[in-house]
């Protein structure tokens, strides 16, 4: 997998909230923890279906939320 991008801030908890296939649509309580959220891309070497992972940080650096979207 890639690191497509790392959001922060305002527009990482916008982008948390939203849903497929434009985000990873976190429960609504999700977003307010997030302080960053990195963008994770699959490749070709990794086989199988195309998909996305987002994975949100609170501002500790603590893992608060996952998720995969399938495609790019």
């Amino acid at each position: 997998m890639n690191l497509l991008a790392e959001i922060s801030g305002e527009k990482a908890r916008t982008m948390a909230g939203l849903k497929p296939p434009f985000g990873p649509g976190f429960e609504s309580h999700i977003p307010t923890q997030i302080e960053v959220l990195k963008l994770h891309c699959s490749e070709f070497r990794d086989g199988g279906s195309d998909f996305c992972e987002f994975v949100g940080f609170d501002h500790s650096g603590n893992i608060v939320a996952t998720g995969k979207v399938g495609g790019f």
